[in-house]
């Protein structure tokens, strides 16, 4: 039986299990490059070695059999495969909390548990717990552990507002830096673990007798099931009414399609697309869920068939007791060799792979320009269609207060921070920023925009330096965090025309993640910034664009977004160095030539 893999096409692997391989791995002498639990080049590149080193095939898949010899530990269970793939897509892991931005009040733990669900039950049993109590009333203290139980037990009313008043930003996405520190430091609790692995197996059992209602036969089928109770709490008498009502289908996958499509037509309006998508991952077998391009055979998840016989008790892998003392596992990344984070090096190869550069064109087509006029100096946004976008003075942990940023940038920088504290936790001791939100010129130059002017770039210190500017050198430390921004599809200024490897900004892939994903608050200017032809009299965000274009080249108008004189003479100006027919008019030609010309002169900057 396959169970983990590595595929470049898709969302990594992620989960502790993949952590317990990786220290084998690492006892082992065939080290993974980090232990992070999350199945990348790395790890697949040890699995080869180990398989070469202890007589397997080298395939880079960690099978059932391969499992238990590298790691002594039995084979992970359906319930297991099931639950990490859940724990993926809600993405707490065992220790990140979530703010009322769903009205739920708080939701934190390995399944995303609910205040509004199973999150007071699982509070509870820690307060009980011998070992688990006394932990959480050190680490929130007596009174804030005392009122956070007070407001589990509430209603639902008042679970919402507690969440409300422990919520930040915008959307109410992230709870109050103390409340997060104390939600972290409990989930690192190896007993506080081992009860929310308790508290997930109700749900398994739910999944279990729902499989057993309507005779499911396949691995994929209890995934769904499962993942359904976890997102829901259980599965609704109207879902069950719709799935009843699907009848036979010829094969048991497009039965599961249909059960999909029932469970989301279930839902209400505001959800049922995003409940479709995530149904219909699990029915498939891949599909997009959040944004994120998951493949569930990566975490052992196929139509194989299965035996519902005994499945409600089905073992899960907990903390090893062998694994006890080892502050890797689970709570926390792999201890690493003491390391220069400053030592500057040579910016080495494979950083932005599949993400493109969101540009000054892209960023206006998008949301039009966040103000009339630009200097070196830093300046606030003044388009009032722009400034909906905007959120001033948001506080990211590490980082400190922001002058300001563009809304979902700053939801994503909040992501990244908490993904990095937790996998590159020297790094993050050291981070800070030199800021984010700037409407300003990019240096040096008097016509390309810095994306800082969109509030949709940031620029990291490290021991409270920058790295130099353009001398084609990189920290260490910005080589470790890199990655991590790429996942999340921000871009690194590292191989800009001119070096820049402090900074990282949203790519064009993530503008329109969020677009689809409806993330921006205001609608999106989503014509088409160059259309067929554009010429004097023309007015709008088109034209913008095309003024923006016509400065980068040197002609200096100003970006009005009215197709006058000046720029008909710029247009024609062009035209004719450029040996077209210089008519002022800017058709599909003359757009590509002033395009081309611009990248040749600017090449990709900040």
């Amino acid at each position: 039986m396959t169970l983990f893999y590595r595929s470049p096409d898709h969302s990594p692997t992620r989960s502790y299990l993949i952590e317990l391989a990786q220290i084998a791995l690492d006892a082992q002498n065939c080290p993974p490059g980090g232990i992070d639990g999350v199945y990348g080049k790395g790890t697949e590149g040890a699995v080869r070695r180990w398989q070469i080193a202890n007589g397997f095939d080298e395939t880079g898949v960690i099978t059932g059999p391969e499992w238990e010899v590298l790691t002594g530990l039995a084979q992970p269970s359906e319930f297991d495969l099931c639950l990490h793939m859940t724990a993926a897509i809600e993405g707490h892991g065992f220790s990140k909390p979530a703010g009322n931005f769903d009205g739920a009040g708080v939701t934190w733990g390995i399944i995303g548990f609910a205040m509004t669900g199973g999150l007071p039950d699982l509070l509870e049993a820690i307060n009980r717990d011998a070992d688990a109590g006394p932990e959480a009333r050190s680490i929130f203290g007596t009174d804030r552990w005392e009122r956070l139980l007070r407001a589990a037990r509430g209603t639902k009313t008042e679970i919402r507002a507690f969440g409300d008043s422990i919520s930040v930003g915008a959307r109410k996405a992230h709870v109050q830096e103390d409340w997060a520190r104390a939600f972290k430091r409990l989930g690192r609790v190896g007993a506080v673990q081992r009860l929310q692995l308790i508290e997930a197996r109700k749900y398994w059992r739910t999944a279990v007798k729902t499989a057993e209602r309507y005779g499911a036969v396949e691995l994929l089928d209890l995934a769904m099931f499962f993942d359904a109770c976890v997102q829901h709490g259980s599965i609704s008498r109207k879902r069950k009414e719709l799935m009843d009502a699907v009848g036979h289908k010829r094969s048991w996958y497009a039965r599961r399609v249909a059960w999909a499509n029932a469970m989301a037509d279930a839902t209400g309006q505001r959800y049922r697309e995003r409940v479709r998508a995530r149904r219909m991952y699990f029915a498939k077998g891949e599909g997009v869920v959040h944004g994120a391009n998951w493949l569930a055979a990566t975490w052992g998840l196929t139509n194989r068939a299965i035996d519902l016989a005994g499945l409600e008790d089905a073992p899960v892998i907990s903390k090893p007791r062998n694994y006890q003392n080892d502050a890797r596992v689970l709570v926390g990344p792999a201890v690493r060799p003491s390391i220069d984070w400053l030592e500057e090096v040579p910016v080495p190869a494979g950083f932005n792979e599949g993400l493109r550069h969101a540009s000054n064109t892209v960023m206006i087509q998008y949301f039009g320009m966040p103000r009339g006029d630009f200097s070196q100096a830093a300046k606030k946004p003044n388009n009032p269609e722009f400034l909906k976008h905007v959120e001033f003075g948001p506080r990211i942990p590490q980082l400190g207060k922001i002058w300001w940023g563009l809304r979902p940038a700053i939801e994503s920088l909040h992501e990244i921070v908490a993904d990095i504290s937790r996998r590159a936790p020297q790094v993050y001791d050291i981070m800070g920023t030199a800021g984010v939100g700037n409407c300003r010129f990019v240096r040096g130059s008097t016509s390309a925009i810095s994306n800082h002017s969109w509030g949709s770039a940031i620029d990291i210190t490290l021991g409270g330096r920058v790295d130099p500017y353009n001398n084609d050198k990189i920290t260490r430390g910005m080589i470790e965090i890199i990655p991590i921004f790429n996942e999340h599809k921000w871009y690194s200024g590292c191989y800009f025309r001119r070096e820049d490897s402090m900074h990282l900004e949203v790519s064009k892939d993530l503008l329109e993640m969020w677009a689809v994903g409806g993330k921006l608050d205001a609608p999106l200017n989503m014509n088409d910034p160059t259309p067929s032809m554009l010429q004097q009299g023309s007015r709008g965000e088109a034209v913008k664009a095309l003024q923006h274009k016509l400065n980068q080249l040197g002609k200096g108008l100003v970006v009005d977004g009215i197709f006058g004189p000046g720029t008909t003479a710029a247009v024609k100006a062009f035209q004719m160095g450029a040996g077209l027919t210089a008519d002022g008019i800017v058709g599909p030609r003359t757009d590509a030539a002033i395009q081309a010309a611009v990248d040749a002169r600017m090449g990709v900057t900040l």
